[in-house]
């Protein structure tokens, strides 16, 4: 190996200048195309991706419901990745598909903070999900019934900033003061200045197998209030043994809430013995979220991120899936609608819907 690098040394040595000057260029231009795709910066990359079949996660067990038609149903998901190398950043900057975001690595969550938020979101959204359409479905046919409950807040994810280390994504808060928390509502009555001694809260939490108590340190704000250095977001349990009919969740790659508004839709075409749809290819993105107004239970449709990258999946599908219409929910229809008539114009039919029976009602009118 030495007398290998010693001759070819030497035969740098004796070459032209117009070689030398080639070889090294050629020697520079690699290191820095080395480094490029090496270094890291500080930044969040956010593209298109893919469509997924939304009857595939939920599977309605019983036999009479078997054969029931499911439905050209699809969620949408995008990629994102945090920290990306200095050359991705750089393609990314010029492509007018792409997103991209400042990240701090201080404050912002962490690649793996993000898995784990996006899972527990996920895992709450397929709760909703199956409750709303349910719920919708006993509606049609009086077999079908759903019992759940409320069993706390579940935080979702703490702050790097303002987040007290006490506390984990996971977390169940089921009292705070001793108070047994009762609703998403009650929570914050509960979780106000008035319950506040010397920037500390007490709240029980459910870990896992074990309880505990946490006396959380909230950080001042400065309009005079607290920050709650946490996310969290109500914890439904469904009680299978009174839920009919029976059903299997199965496994998924992707993570978030944001399939929640087409995975109900999904479910219910699955338990009322027809498609709803009727024979259409469905796309579309909004969470599903259980919200009370005057005691009356509504599923509304939640914001999502990267509206902008879904449209322009549901636009480069389509070429395969011959997608008939987009639902979005009502918060981001206008950034929908603006990506729509960039990218996707006259592709399908993008729909606002504000609730989960808003969908049911656009498909009574369709022939």
């Amino acid at each position: 190996m030495v007398a290998f690098l010693k001759d070819l040394f030497n035969r740098f040595k004796r070459a032209r200048v117009v070689t030398k000057a080639l070889v090294i260029f050629s020697m520079l231009l690699w290191t820095f195309l080395l480094l490029i795709c090496v270094i890291k910066v500080n930044y969040t990359v956010t593209t298109p991706g893919f469509t997924s079949k939304a009857s595939d996660r939920i599977v309605i067990n019983d036999e009479k419901y078997k054969d029931n038609k499911t439905g050209q149903i699809y969620t949408l998901a995008v990629y994102s990745k945090n920290k990306v190398s200095l050359f991705r950043y750089m393609l990314s900057s010029i492509n007018p598909k792409f997103d991209v975001d400042e990240y701090n690595p201080k404050t912002d969550l962490s690649d793996l903070e993000e898995q784990v938020q996006g899972t527990i979101m996920m895992n709450l959204s397929m709760t909703k999900s199956i409750i709303a359409a349910y719920t919708e479905a006993s509606k049609v046919n009086n077999e079908i019934k759903i019992a759940y409950e409320f069993c706390g807040m579940i935080v979702e994810s703490v702050s790097h900033t303002y987040g007290d280390s006490q506390l984990a994504a996971g977390d169940i808060i089921t009292h705070v003061k001793g108070e047994k928390v009762e609703s998403e509502n009650h929570f914050w009555t509960l979780f106000s200045r008035d319950n506040i001694v010397n920037n500390r809260i007490l709240v029980t939490v459910k870990r896992g197998d074990i309880t505990k108590d946490l006396n959380l340190y909230l950080h001042s704000a400065e309009n005079g209030g607290y920050y709650v250095g946490f996310r969290t977001e109500a914890y439904y349990v469904i009680d299978q043994d009174n839920t009919y009919p029976s059903y299997t969740i199965n496994p998924t790659s992707t993570i978030g809430p944001s399939g929640g508004l087409l995975q109900s839709l999904a479910i219910y075409n699955s338990l009322i013995g027809e498609d709803i749809t009727k024979g259409k290819v469905v796309v579309g993105t909004g969470t599903i979220e259980l919200v009370y107004n005057d005691n009356n239970l509504e599923f509304k449709g939640g914001a999502i991120g990267a509206i902008k990258q879904k449209i322009i999946t549901a636009y480069e599908c389509n070429r395969i899936n011959n997608i008939d219409v987009f639902f979005v929910d009502y918060l981001d229809y206008d950034d929908a609608l603006d990506a729509y008539n960039n990218f996707a114009k006259g592709s399908f039919v993008l729909v606002k819907v504000e609730k989960f029976s808003d969908i049911i009602d656009y498909f009574k009118e369709v022939n």
